[in-house]
C-alpha cells in the first residue's frame, strides 16, 4: 500500500502540479567563415505554443562544440545557460539554440543567455566594418566590428597570434597560438 501511495505522490509532484522541464537543441554549425563571422547574434524567436516557451539563440561559437543547455527563472528573469560538454575546435561557427520549457504560459519580461541580453529581430546580418592597423611595436592588428561594436581582435606577432573576442565592447576571452618558428 506504501508503494502505490508513494507512486502517486510521485506521478501528482511530477505531472500534476507544472514542474517544467527543458528540451535543449542545437543546430549544425554553420562554418562557412564570411557567413558565420556575418550572421548578427541575436534572439531569432520567442513564443509560448501549448503552454510550451520556445527560445532560440542565433550563436556565434568554436566550432565542433556540443552544448548542453539548462534554466532558472528568478522574479521576472528567465535566465538561459548553456555550456560546452564537447571538443573545442578554433574556427568560428553560428548555431541555432534552442530551449523549450514545458509549463510556461507567458514569455518573461527579461531573458538572459550566460548572464547577456541579445535583441530579438529578424535581421538576419550584421553590418561589419573591418580595420587593419600597425602598431607601434610592428604587429598587425585585424579588427572587426559589428554594428560599430569592437567583437573580434586579431593581434599577429612575429612568434604567436593572439584572438581576443569582445562582448559589447569589452574583452571576453583571449587565447593565444605560439607559431612554430623554423631556425
Amino acid at each position: 500500500m506504501r508503494t502505490k501511495i508513494f507512486i502517486v505522490l510521485m506521478f501528482l509532484t511530477i505531472e500534476g502540479y507544472g514542474q517544467s522541464t527543458l528540451i535543449f537543441e542545437q543546430s549544425r554549425c554553420i562554418n562557412n567563415i564570411e557567413s558565420s563571422l556575418e550572421l548578427k547574434e541575436r534572439v531569432i524567436k520567442k513564443e509560448v505554443i501549448s503552454d510550451t516557451l520556445i527560445v532560440i539563440l542565433g550563436k556565434r561559437e568554436v566550432c565542433c562544440a556540443t552544448f548542453q543547455g539548462s534554466y532558472i527563472i528568478a522574479k521576472d528573469t528567465l535566465k538561459l545557460s548553456y555550456a560546452n560538454i564537447g571538443d573545442e575546435c578554433f574556427c568560428p561557427c553560428f548555431y541555432e539554440l534552442t530551449f523549450k520549457i514545458s509549463n510556461m504560459k507567458t514569455v518573461p519580461k527579461n531573458i538572459l543567455f550566460n548572464k547577456n541580453k541579445y535583441p530579438l529581430t529578424s535581421q538576419k546580418f550584421s553590418k561589419y566594418k573591418t580595420r587593419v592597423d600597425t602598431l607601434k611595436n610592428g604587429n598587425i592588428l585585424h579588427s572587426k566590428f559589428e554594428d560599430e561594436v569592437l567583437i573580434y581582435e586579431l593581434e599577429n606577432q612575429d612568434t604567436v597570434k593572439i584572438y581576443r573576442k569582445y562582448y559589447n565592447g569589452r574583452l571576453k576571452n583571449e587565447q593565444i597560438i605560439r607559431k612554430n618558428i623554423r631556425k
